[in-house]
């Protein structure tokens, strides 16, 4: 009886916390939307103004993006020996993708993808380690990207900086693989005495088992690459709609900055956090406030919109219990 009152207090104690730190993220994401609001609210466009064709356009090329993190996944998993149905993967993804917009900012729908992909028949070690590589890639790929983008634009960060932060990042993959080739190989003997050194260096074999095969990991790479690009087009298209004049290569900047952004898990869904960034980074070029602040939340709006399906898809989950089954057809 001791023990079912400890694990049923620990579990209260657990959900309490939960409920505490996304309360806590919830006042965050609303202080700052606030704030903004009060500080730059003369500076706002007339909603009027809002041409919702951009916003229809910019949710349907967000679409895209659950469907391809899903096809991402799914090759992620081939380096596991897991082949699931992707038909299964993709709706597990667009759960996730709407979880994400009520969940704390990023982390909130990998747990998702991993309690889904369990209850398909993925063990929970590959869950996790899919997850977590697949996170892994797209913040690479994000960060190539990024690094990329603020040497060919001006303003925001010295070309030095971002030249030094490029061969920091190429020599932190080159070390990832040199690590990888280096565990197929068997472990010393003399680590026989050390048992959390094992472990830590069969579960890095592990996680690593992507890089063993160079085309699947292109593919995935690239899927990432891909994935970062829809969402600079889709806030091109709402910075455009609002006339934020400004060139390509700067709209596309801030837009990768701010995907960055919103993984920071200190808000809901990344709001809030991702429209001060935004305020902040289009002040270096210009861009009055109100402009800047409105240009992320119709974002958000986009981001929202195209995750609608997953709240179909999570309804249908919990009254059919068949989510990570592949759509007939």
């Amino acid at each position: 009886m001791t023990g079912a009152r400890s694990g049923i207090i620990g579990e209260n104690r657990s959900r309490v916390s939960l409920s505490l730190t996304a309360g806590l993220k919830i006042i965050v994401s609303v202080s700052i939307l606030v704030v903004l609001y009060f500080k730059f609210s003369s500076q706002l466009p007339a909603i009027t103004s809002v041409d919702i064709a951009a916003i229809i356009f910019a949710s349907a090329v967000l679409l895209l993006q659950p469907v391809l993190i899903g096809i991402r996944w799914r090759h992620v998993l081939i380096a596991y020996k897991m082949r699931r149905p992707i038909g299964g993967l993709i709706n597990i993804t667009w759960v996730s993708v709407f979880a994400n917009q009520f969940l704390p900012a990023g982390v909130g729908g990998d747990a998702i993808r991993i309690f889904y992909a369990q209850r398909s028949g993925v063990p929970i070690k590959s869950s996790i380690a899919s997850v977590v590589v697949d996170r892994v890639v797209a913040l690479v790929a994000l960060a190539m990207l990024l690094v990329g983008s603020i040497i060919i634009v001006d303003g925001l960060l010295d070309r030095y900086i971002a030249i030094l932060l490029g061969l920091a990042l190429s020599l932190g993959v080159f070390v990832v693989c040199f690590l990888a080739r280096r565990l197929e190989q068997p472990l010393p003997r003399k680590l026989n005495n050390w048992p959390l050194a094992i472990k830590i260096a069969t579960g890095l074999r592990f996680m690593l088992a992507i890089l063993n095969n160079r085309i699947n990991i292109l593919i995935v790479f690239g899927n990432a690459i891909g994935v970062h690009l829809l969402s600079a087009l889709a806030f091109f298209i709402v910075a455009r709609a609002i006339v934020i004049d400004q060139s390509t290569f700067t709209i596309v900047t801030v837009a990768l900055v701010l995907a960055f952004v919103q993984m920071i898990p200190v808000s809901i869904g990344g709001w809030g956090l991702r429209e001060m960034a935004s305020v902040g980074l289009f002040s270096a070029y210009g861009v009055d406030g109100g402009h800047a602040a409105l240009a992320s939340i119709l974002l958000g709006v986009a981001y929202l919109i195209a995750s609608l399906p997953g709240a179909v898809l999570w309804l249908f989950a919990f009254k059919n219990e068949e989510i990570a089954k592949p759509p007939l057809g």
